[in-house]
């Protein structure tokens, strides 16, 4: 089994997790922080999986000839940056 293959349902659960997450992060509720910071992790985890795979497959030498690479690179950041952000805006309400 080729391992992108196993990244949708990987990404089901960061969509899962983000929108359970909002849903209690707007009514105020206890699991809304938790599954906010589920959905951030796991972005960030699941991209640095990616990152890993992608540069122990020397895939990135693809990018000038590969509009699929560009994407998947943008992807990547952007999780990246996501999980990053929701996390440091979600601190002050862990401590």
């Amino acid at each position: 089994m080729h391992a992108c293959k196993a990244f949708p349902v990987a990404d089901m659960w960061i969509v899962a997790c983000a929108l359970i997450g909002a849903v209690g992060l707007l009514t105020e509720q206890n699991y809304g922080l938790l599954f906010s910071i589920l959905a951030a992790s796991s972005a960030i985890f699941l991209a640095l999986i990616d990152i890993t795979f992608n540069l122990e497959n020397k895939l990135y030498r693809l990018l000038g000839a590969s509009n699929e690479m560009v994407f998947e690179v943008v992807i990547n950041m952007l999780s990246l940056l996501f999980g990053m952000i929701t996390i440091v805006c979600l601190e002050a309400r862990i401590i």
